[in-house]
């Protein structure tokens, strides 16, 4: 629930602390009482904003007329609002050196209801106050581990997730002195910022992606929902994180940059329960083995990010004092609330970004403010337009990998318009739509007709299924190399009649392009359902890059990525490449070498909401594709580990619940994807993708399970 914004004159809140004072009778008929009998009862006792003290006389002492005073002191960080005694103001008498004031107020006959209200000092900097607050051993050993190379990271070394404490690579560093971006470094940090509580990094020994959901916060969506000063909260973070003024020209009419640092050089992931302790940790805590061991792990959210505080520092050889928590900062900033309880972030923390929300709200900042965002579409005023398919991918440049480059004056994240399409194919809850629902095979081959789709980006549960015919009212953006519509609504209680998706009309027959893999690749289809006419054979390809496996993923795939620590790759979505024809050359295929970009093989992605099925068996790994052994476990990703025993119990388990967490090995065959005995190809989404490094090649989107008897020959346990 959002805090009203007159909360930052605590009156209202110094009242809400009543819970637990007491009531004035405990039943029965009320006991007489004498003109002259009195008593009071400080009714915020448990602000933890100020505290009221030192009464000249004990509550049950007084009588009516009574002189009565009273020390009053604030908490650090706020002041005196007004001091009153059944609503009416008491008196000030003085100020004391060591920053309370003494009030008195005249006793009445019954009870006297004291209460103290609070403001925050306005005028703080709570970024600048907050510090780091580990002790200087834990510190020093965190800041003094050097970036492993890939894969080599020591297993039993500092590892977040373990260890509750790690640093994060950084886009920047400082040679000899100097400040320099590691944007154009091969070996570049990965960093993909989400939005404006969750970033995407990784970490400094393992070197393993970690999803980092920012604890104390919540700013507004800018994702698969649209809110208002979401996507400005979104470009704030990025411009800490990467210095880069693009994201600062978009909000410089809304945010004050006094004091603001930006451009990363070191970044520590501090988890919960560590940051609750931190005066107790020592650096044999951090010391310790496997996942969930450690006696300050981090915790995950529903979507498996792992929750963690950000702190991070823009200078060279940072000290203690040099970092700053993100986290707070984007609530002092006023793009969230502070978002937690004292049991669960712990005094200190609760009490910073209580105050940071205090002082967002006194000074006005972003959602706070009286301004409009101007990264948000207020659609009530304008209207919304329509947009088709067409007319979207013709406003692209043109592009000879994938037909064009996902760029648009129709993409900017948050200009919402109409656009009609047909339902194709579900992935969970978003799904894809063509502006047809069958196109004339010929004219598609031949190019004189061009079909057009695009991905629904949505976590809205709606009523839509394939073939429906319906319009969405979204932004349009792009993501992995393709556009996408984001922001989409469906409310069956209070529907907003311009927002919400309508669905037209239903059950018409979604026809897929019938194109063979020569023409899968040239034909550069946009996100439209086809038919791959040829066998396809999958394979597992190594990259020559680090002679590691390409087609890896699976939300139980044990990961090769990652020496080290295999069993980190938790819901990947598997990736792999595939040779096609009548005859299984994959193995001449693999010996061009650097084969990802030729017109002889086809890239493949299986979403991870796509469980294939086979018999019993329910398929986690690209192997069920491309044929051969891999290591899997029932109870989880935590124990997929080629080394694994029974002996490995978590803590907790019974033994006799060892075959539970017992690894097993499977084996599949592969053949051609197109048996003749299935009587069609593989149904796929063809649209194009871009790599880490940039570069873009068609795509092949496998978006069901129904088909997996096109598969595996046989599967052996």
């Amino acid at each position: 629930m959002k805090r009203s914004i007159t909360t930052a004159v605590l009156s209202l809140l110094a009242l809400g602390m009543l819970a637990g004072c007491g009531s004035e009778s405990s039943g029965g008929s009320p006991t007489p009482v004498t003109p002259t009998q009195a008593k009071y009862v400080d009714t915020t006792s448990k602000s933890i904003y100020g505290k009221l003290s030192d009464f000249s006389k004990a509550a049950d002492e007084v009588k009516a007329g009574d002189e009565l005073t009273f020390k009053v002191t604030p908490s650090k960080y706020f002041n005196i609002e007004k001091i009153t005694n059944n609503g009416k103001a008491c008196q000030w008498v003085s100020d004391n050196e060591d920053g309370s004031s003494i009030y008195k107020t005249t006793i009445v006959a019954g009870t006297n209801k004291l209460a103290g209200a609070y403001s925050v000092d306005p005028t703080v900097d709570f970024v600048d106050e907050f510090k780091l607050d580990i002790s200087d051993d834990v510190f020093n050993t965190v800041i003094g581990k050097a970036e492993s190379a890939k894969d080599k990271g020591n297993r039993e070394d500092l590892d977040f997730r373990r260890a509750g404490i790690e640093k994060a690579r950084a886009p920047f560093k400082y040679v000899n002195g100097v400040k320099t971006s590691r944007a154009s470094e091969k070996d570049a940090p990965f960093l993909n910022y989400v939005d404006g509580d969750t970033t995407h990094c990784e970490t400094n020994n393992l070197r393993y992606t970690v999803k980092i959901r920012y604890l104390g916060i919540d700013t507004p969506e800018s994702t698969s929902e649209i809110e208002e000063w979401g996507l400005s909260a979104s470009y704030y973070s990025k411009y800490i994180y990467s210095g880069e003024d693009e994201y600062k020209e978009k909000i410089k009419t809304t945010t004050d940059f006094t004091g603001v640092q930006s451009g990363m050089s070191t970044i520590i992931l501090v988890s919960q329960n560590l940051a609750k302790n931190a005066d107790k940790v020592t650096v044999g805590d951090l010391e310790i083995g496997n996942r969930n061991e450690g006696k300050y792990h981090t915790e995950t959210d529903g979507n498996q990010r792992d929750l963690a505080y950000v702190w991070y520092a823009t200078v060279d050889n940072p000290k203690k004092e040099d970092f700053r928590c993100l986290n707070l900062e984007m609530v002092y900033q006023g793009f969230s609330f502070g978002n937690g309880s004292v049991a669960a972030l712990g005094e200190y923390y609760f009490k910073m970004f209580d105050a940071a929300t205090l002082s967002a709200q006194a000074n006005k900042r972003h959602r706070f403010s009286d301004l409009k965002d101007n990264n948000y579409y207020y659609y009530e005023e304008k209207g919304v337009s329509e947009l088709t398919l067409e007319t979207l991918y013709k406003s692209a440049p043109k592009d000879d990998t994938i037909g064009y480059k996902p760029e648009s004056v129709y993409a900017n994240k948050k200009t919402l318009y109409k656009i009609k399409g047909y339902v194709s194919r579900k992935v969970g809850t978003s799904f894809y739509m063509q502006d047809k629902p069958s196109y004339d095979n010929a004219k598609v081959i031949a190019g004189t007709e061009k079909p057009y789709g695009i991905y629904i980006f949505t976590y809205s549960e709606t009523p839509i299924r394939v073939g429906d015919y319906v319009e969405v009212v979204g932004a349009v953006s792009t993501y992995g190399g393709t556009f996408q519509i984001q922001g989409i609504s469906y409310q069956t209680i209070n529907p907003d009649p311009v927002r919400d998706t309508k669905i037209i009309s239903r059950d018409h027959e979604i026809v897929p392009i019938k194109i063979t893999g020569a023409q899968f690749n040239k034909l550069m289809l946009p996100q439209v359902l086809v038919e791959i006419t040829d066998n396809v054979w999958f394979y597992d390809f190594l990259s020559t890059y680090d002679n590691t496996s390409i087609a890896e993923g699976g939300s139980e795939e044990v990961n090769k990525y990652n020496k080290s620590y295999p069993f980190y790759n938790t819901s990947n979505s598997p990736i792999f490449y595939a040779s096609y024809g009548e005859q299984d050359n994959t193995a001449a295929v693999a010996a061009e070498g650097e084969v990802r970009y030729s017109d002889s093989v086809i890239r493949f992605t299986v979403d991870q909401e796509i469980l294939v099925t086979y018999g019993t068996e329910t398929c986690y790994s690209y192997r069920f594709f491309t044929g051969g052994e891999y290591w899997y476990n029932p109870a989880g990703a935590d124990y997929a580990s080629e080394d694994y025993t029974p002996e490995k119990l978590p803590d907790g388990a019974p033994a006799s619940e060892a075959v539970k967490y017992q690894a097993v090995k499977r084996s599949y065959k592969r053949k051609a994807a197109k048996p003749e005995s299935a009587g069609h190809g593989l149904i796929v989404i063809s649209h194009g993708y871009e790599s880490t490094g940039g570069n873009t090649k068609m795509n092949a989107k496998i978006c069901s399970g129904s088909q997996s008897d096109i598969f595996l020959e046989e599967v052996v346990a």
